[in-house]
Order: structure tokens, then sequence, then C-alpha cells
């Protein structure tokens, strides 16, 4: 199953919440909560309002992936994905979030309004005649915003104003045709910006894409740039037909610290030089950068570019591991050749070279004066992070 729109059929979305005349033509009177305190308009001795969240709870977060990624996350350890490798994908994210609630009445119908913004300017809103509705197209790392409005013949009651937020992780996809896929929008930084969605995206080769598939990462997607991290005689190039396929390299994408193209080496400097440049520019966008399994020369990259946009250690090491959902990208794995251990290990050499050798107070202003001496400019990097950061 892909990650693409559904319509619900029970609710009814409408574009904006006109508070006017219930049915039966009756004026209403309008009640709402005091926006100072926290007094019950219903049992002050339980603090319950006549409007209450049932799921999420007010200010819950909330995960958008399956149990398993959940767990994962949550539970976070070095190379804790070792428990999870299976003989099947199970990564993919959801992308709605239900919302619940109760009412000390019931209610002829509901309206829900929901926005990223706190005082629910710019939200949508949606009707129901039931206590739940689905909303689509949330993601991840956000904070969302949500009050409902219960319609009686005589009167309106408006609850507060509930808060939601959603886990901060990358959103993971499963496509039947291409493997190890995901959207790196979601992430939360350090500093608290958050990695926009539908503009980088990373996994395996797209060499056997199907129709259906290929439609999806085209079209839905608008994939405009596939950056092929293999090298020169490594699978088939372009299968998407995308308006611009770039072979970085010869011997392949910057990869750990391997020859020639790992981080200690010159030549594997100018190779990762070369990959961030198409991040800079924002007419690339969307990109979809690759190796053959998505996990290791496409891991190498995202690792310099999280690190670059202020994404902590922890939350690199959770992308990186996350590829241990998916097929694609763990059969050496599964086939006892290697572990995950022995993977974070090379990855953390790239980590610790650049924390190690290079000035800053933090990963981010150390890997940018790593970047800066290696050929990036200030430029550069500041459009890097201009194209791909938003605010919370």
């Amino acid at each position: 199953m892909k990650n693409k729109k559904t319509l619900l059929f029970s609710l009814i979305f409408i574009p904006s919440l006109i508070l006017g005349c219930a049915k039966g033509g009756k004026s209403n009177d309008q009640v709402e909560p005091g926006k100072d305190d926290k007094q019950d308009p219903v049992n002050p001795e339980t603090k319950e309002y006549f409007i209450n969240p049932l799921s999420p709870k007010d200010d819950e977060v909330v995960s958008l992936a399956n149990e398993d990624v959940t767990k994962f996350i949550k539970e976070y350890t070095f190379a804790s994905s070792s428990d999870y490798v299976k003989e099947y994908n199970h990564y993919e994210s959801k992308t709605s979030l239900t919302l619940t609630w109760s009412s000390k009445e019931e209610a002829n119908y509901y309206v829900v309004e929901f926005s990223t913004k706190e005082d629910l300017s710019e939200s949508s809103s949606y009707l129901a005649n039931v206590k739940t509705v689905e909303i689509n197209d949330v993601y991840p790392g956000m904070n969302y915003y949500w009050r409902v409005n219960a319609y009686f013949d005589t009167k309106i009651v408006r609850s507060y104003i509930f808060t939601v937020h959603t886990l901060s992780m990358p959103t993971t996809m499963y496509l039947e045709s291409v493997g190890n896929l995901r959207d790196l929008g979601g992430i939360v930084t350090e500093d608290n910006k958050r990695i926009k969605n539908g503009l980088v995206f990373r996994g395996a080769n797209a060499d056997s894409v199907n129709a259906s598939d290929k439609q999806y990462l085209v079209q839905d997607l608008g994939i405009k740039t596939e950056l092929d991290l293999r090298n020169s005689g490594e699978g088939q190039r372009n299968k998407l037909g995308v308006e611009n396929c770039v072979s970085i390299d010869d011997n392949g994408g910057f990869y750990y610290n391997n020859y020639p193209n790992g981080i200690t080496y010159e030549k594997g400097q100018q190779v990762l030089v070369k990959e961030l440049k198409y991040f800079a520019n924002k007419d690339n966008y969307p990109i979809f950068f690759h190796c053959a399994i998505g996990r290791d020369r496409t891991g190498s990259l995202a690792l310099v570019l999280l690190a670059l946009l202020g994404v902590s250690k922890k939350n690199i090491c959770i992308d990186y591991e996350l590829s241990m959902f998916a097929l694609a990208s763990t059969q050496d794995i599964r086939g006892g050749l290697t572990t995950v251990l022995d993977l974070l290990n090379q990855l953390a050499i790239i980590y610790n070279y650049i924390y190690g050798c290079y000035s800053g107070s933090t990963m981010k202003e150390k890997t940018e004066n790593f970047l800066i001496d290696i050929g990036l400019t200030q430029d550069e990097i500041n459009a890097i992070r201009s194209n791909m950061l938003e605010d919370r």
C-alpha cells in the first residue's frame, strides 16, 4: 500500500467554519470556555469539561509509524535496529491522524477545526455526525492544534484548543518496486527547526521500477532530480525518466572511509562537495538520492546532510538504522555476513572525523567548517539550510 491520499466516507471536509443557525433555523447561543483559565463549566471538582479530547490526549506526542518503528524510536539505543530485521518490509508510515472526543451532551453534529497555527488561523474544518474524524496529510515532527464545535438545536458549544505533537522521524514509505524509500522531511533539528516534507527522498535503486511506482515518484511526489550514487558499471540509469539524472562519479558516491571516495581521501571529499551542491540549488528539488540498496553510500551522504542541518547524533543514527526495516537493504544482515554494529562503526568514522578534526561548539558548526574547508561555499551552505528547513 502506498502513501497516497484517501477519500474518507465518515466525514465531510468544508473549507471554512461558519457559525450561525443550526437546524430548524433557530438562533444559536454560543458557549465558550474561559480563555485565560481552566475553570470547568461542567464540574470544577473533577476538571471535566463539556468537550474533552479522548485520543490523542491534549498535548500528547503521537507516532505516525507502525508499532515496531514507534517502539524502536522511543526506546532507541545504538544498533537496536538489529532486533527488527525481518524477512519483509515493515516500516511504512501512515499519513492520517484520528481524533476522538467526548461530549457531555449528544450534539446534532460537530465541526472540527484543525491547524498548524496555535490560534487556529489558516485552519481546515471537518463536519462529522459522530465524535471522531480522520485527518489526512499529517506529517511527523509537527505541532497541530484542534477544536471541536458542537451544534445543538439552540446553542453551539466550543471546546478549548487542544494540541497534538507528531513524533519526529523521517517519513518512511513502501513501494513494491523501489525499496528502502523515505522522505527526510519530519526530522526536527536540535535548534527546533524541521526538515520540510516532499523535498528530499532517499532510497534504493529504481532499476526495476514498475509503471505505478514510477507515476507515484515522478508525478505524485514530483521527483525532479535523481542523484545516482552507484559506480559507472553498476545498474541502469534514469529508469524514472526524470528531468535531471546525475551519475555522481565513476567510482560511485561518497562512501564511509572506503578508498578512494571515503571521508579522509581528497577524492572522496571532492565527490561529497559535488553531491551537496545539488541541494544548494532550489531548482533541483524534489531530489531523490540513492545507491544500490539505499543504505551505505546513501547513508554516508545523509549523515553529512543531516549534520549540516543541525540534526542530533541520535536522530542521524535513527535515520540510518531505519534501513534495517526494509527488505531491500538487509540481505547481508539476514545472511549473517555483517551486523548492524559493523555498519554503524563504519558510519561513525565519518561522524568522528568531522567532530574531532574541526572547530565549533556543535556538530552543525563543525560540519559547516569541514565543508567550507573542502570546497563548499558559505552561500551554498546557507542555501541548503534555507531550502530544506522550516520553523516549527
